[in-house]
């Protein structure tokens, strides 16, 4: 029995552009996945 938001990512931010710092952060705690785009970049953060 699976989980309705199975892959779903537990939350996304989207920012004019990549804070390094801030990613840094974030990876100590999810996994994070980027797409970046022309407009600014898109941040999925999944749990570990």
């Amino acid at each position: 029995m699976g989980s309705d938001n199975a892959g779903q990512p537990e939350s996304v931010l989207i920012l004019p552009d990549i804070d390094v710092a801030l990613i840094q952060e974030l990876a100590k705690y999810w996994l994070v996945v980027i797409e970046e785009y022309e407009s600014g970049v898109k941040i999925m953060l999944y749990l570990k």
